[in-house]
Parts: structure tokens; C-alpha cells; sequence
């Protein structure tokens, strides 16, 4: 059997050759090169492939799609329940299994998302408590916690009404707005010192402690709330963080902050509502400034997935006078309006396009592009 090792450290370089003695084929993915060179040089002259563990394009380069298991095995959680998620939802391989440190993720994720997890944490509780009290019995992950919630800094409010995952500077300027819109959110930050700085700065609750435990959401009251945005720099961590939101406390809607562009897909197929990806959204904006004058944004729809955009037609426009039916148009671009001298117009098929009109256009990125070449502008 093909099998995908995704993480180099000691667990990986273990299984690697326990794996090969059974007869089976083994690859491995890790992003630090050097783990993979000294991997190499203990013997090992299977695939190795460089590069981030959740990134799908170094998973298909590894041959994920022809694996029969694949094994995550990093240091983080996160990066683990993620991958393993990516394996099964998106490229079918019939067995992933993650490792965990953490008992409560390892419940949650066992019983609700129906992952194949091993937990040190738990498997060296139990030879422990072997070694010293035979008839001890381990509690459950659903007794005991990886770490006690921390103290917020602030009172925590009845029913939130927004969890925010994340306390940089987006995380701070989303609160704050929506405090201003009277809203009541509340942060969770897993940096002490920059606690300290959101509680002084905003008068609302931050929490200390790490947005992807189901200690940590429970104590900011994430059951009551009626969203969870994540913004993180990891899109591993706000994955799990939307995940948890919506699996083990019911909150109706989650968004995330998506910071590699490749991962915008995945996320929205293991089930986060709204992606956000700063660098798409600014990508667009400067190609829209730098390509031509002509185009203004007027807002995005469907988290970005389509924008509303103004064309001004210029007064040398090469397809003046052609009516809409003559006029090249993509299938993926619907024309809403055209404003002439003040006047709203509703776009016909007989319907002529003039200099200085205003064309109001529903369209994706690249149905956007091809309308401008197109239409030579």
C-alpha cells in the first residue's frame, strides 16, 4: 500500500521504516529540508517532498491521490486534524489518521467529525497509570482537560454576540468596529502580553488561552454566540477554531482569514461559511488600478467569490454603437445596469452602448478580464 507520511520529526522518521519492513510504499512531506536530507541520509530512498503540510498542490505532488493511508504526524494539532481532513474530504484516500496531543481535540474530533485519531497524550496516561496502579482507571478526555481555561481579563458578557479568534491587528480593528456598531464581541488571544494590551485598549472581554480548545471557546462563551470569525495568521488554526464553532457549540455562522490563497478552496469545503483572503482581495483591487481607470469596485458578493463592478465606457471606445446583442459578452458576466447622462437604463439585448456610460457588471475574476479584452479596454 502507498502510504503518506506528513511530518518528519521523530514519530515520522519511527514509522518510516516499521512502515517499509511490512512491504509498504512510503513517502514523506515536511517543509524543514534538513529533517528530509538527514532522512535521506539514515538510509531512506523513497519520495520526499518539500513543503507546508495543509498546502494542496505539495500534497498532490506527494501522490496523495494514490495513497491507501495517509498519517499526519507534526508537531501541531491543528496541522494534523487538518491535513488528515484534507486527505479523506478532498482527495478520497480511504484512511487518514492524525495525531493529537491534545485528549479534548481527540474527543471532539473522534465523535463529531469521524477522524481517525491517536493520542500521545492519552496513550502515555494510560502506560503510566499501567506502570503504577493496574486497576486505575485513565479519566476520559470528556472528564479532563489539556489545560485549565485561563481567567479572562474582562468579565465575559451573557451570550456574545461575536467570537473573535485572533487578537493582531485585524482581529483588534474587527473588534473595535464592531463594537462601535454596538455589538458586544469577544477576543481570545493566546499571547499574554498582547492580552493585556487588548483589554486596556478596548473596553470589552479578551480571553487568554488558545482559540483552537474546547476550553478555551467554552469559556468565552462561543455557545451563546451567533458568529465566530478567526483571523489568526495560521489558516490551520482558524480552520479548527470554525470547525469547533459550528460542531461542538452550534454557532450558526463562521468565518475565517485565509492567508494562503491556495488554501481558500479547502476551507470552504471542510465546512468554514466565509473566507476572507486579504491577499485575493488585494490582488484584485491593484490589478483593477494598475490594468485601467475605467473599472470601480462596488462591492464584493458571496465572500469575494464575485464582485459588483462599474465599466465607464471611455469616449473612444471602440464598440460604440454596437447594441448588446452585437457586443462580444461572456457567459460568466451579467450586465445589471447602464447609467447615460443620470438615467438609469435596464440592459436589453437591442440595447446600444455609448461613450461615457456607466455598464454596471456581475462577474468573477476572469469573466471580468475577458470582458475588458473584449471590449478592448
Amino acid at each position: 500500500m502507498n502510504i503518506l507520511i506528513v511530518g518528519c520529526g521523530r514519530t515520522g522518521r519511527r514509522l518510516v521504516p516499521a512502515l517499509r519492513a511490512r512491504g509498504h510504499q512510503v513517502a514523506v512531506l515536511d517543509r524543514d529540508s534538513q529533517a528530509l536530507e538527514e532522512l535521506v541520509q539514515e538510509g531512506f530512498d523513497g519520495p520526499t517532498i518539500h513543503g507546508p503540510a495543509i498546502d494542496a498542490d505539495a500534497l498532490h505532488q506527494a501522490g496523495v491521490e494514490s495513497c491507501g493511508a495517509v498519517l499526519a504526524v507534526t508537531g501541531q494539532d491543528d496541522v494534523n486534524l487538518m491535513v488528515a481532513q484534507m486527505a479523506k474530504e478532498l482527495f478520497g484516500v480511504p484512511q487518514a489518521i492524525a495525531r493529537v496531543v491534545d485528549p479534548a481535540r481527540s474527543r471532539v474530533y473522534g465523535e463529531r467529525f469521524g477522524l481517525e485519531l491517536v493520542c500521545s497524550t492519552e496513550l502515555t496516561a494510560d502506560a503510566l497509570l499501567a506502570k503504577t496502579d493496574p486497576n486505575a482507571r485513565r479519566q476520559t478526555a470528556a472528564e479532563e482537560t489539556s489545560a485549565p481555561p485561563q481567567k479572562p481579563h474582562r468579565k465575559k458578557p451573557e451570550g456574545p454576540r461575536v467570537c473573535i479568534v485572533g487578537g493582531g491587528k485585524v482581529g483588534f480593528h474587527l473588534a473595535r468596529a464592531l463594537q462601535e456598531r454596538g455589538q458586544m464581541p469577544v477576543l481570545i488571544e493566546r499571547d499574554e502580553g498582547r492580552c493585556v494590551r487588548l483589554a486596556n485598549q478596548l473596553e470589552l472581554p479578551v480571553i487568554c488561552g488558545d482559540g483552537t480548545s474546547p476550553q478555551v471557546l467554552e469559556t468565552a462563551g462561543c455557545r451563546g454566540a451567533a458568529a465566530l470569525v478567526a483571523v489568526t495568521g495560521q489558516d490551520e488554526a482558524n480552520l479548527i477554531a470554525c470547525q469547533l464553532a459550528k460542531k461542538q457549540f452550534e454557532v450558526p455562522r463562521a468565518a475565517a482569514r485565509v492567508n494562503n490563497p491556495k488554501n481558500t478552496e479547502s476551507l470552504k469545503k471542510l465546512g468554514v461559511d466565509i473566507t476572507m483572503c486579504s491577499t485575493e482581495i488585494l490582488t484584485r483591487l491593484l490589478e483593477r488600478e494598475v490594468e485601467t481607470s475605467a473599472l470601480r469596485h462596488v462591492m464584493s458578493l458571496s465572500g469575494g467569490q464575485a464582485d459588483l463592478t462599474e465599466v465607464l465606457l471611455p469616449t473612444d471606445f471602440a464598440l460604440a454603437g454596437q447594441t448588446l446583442t452585437q457586443a462580444p459578452i461572456p457567459p460568466e458576466v451579467v450586465l445589471v445596469s447602464i447609467t447615460r447622462n443620470g438615467r438609469l437604463l435596464i440592459p436589453r439585448g437591442g440595447t446600444v452602448l455609448l461613450p461615457g456610460d456607466r455598464v454596471l457588471c456581475l462577474a468573477r475574476d476572469e469573466g471580468l478580464r475577458q470582458l475588458m479584452r473584449d471590449w478592448k479596454l
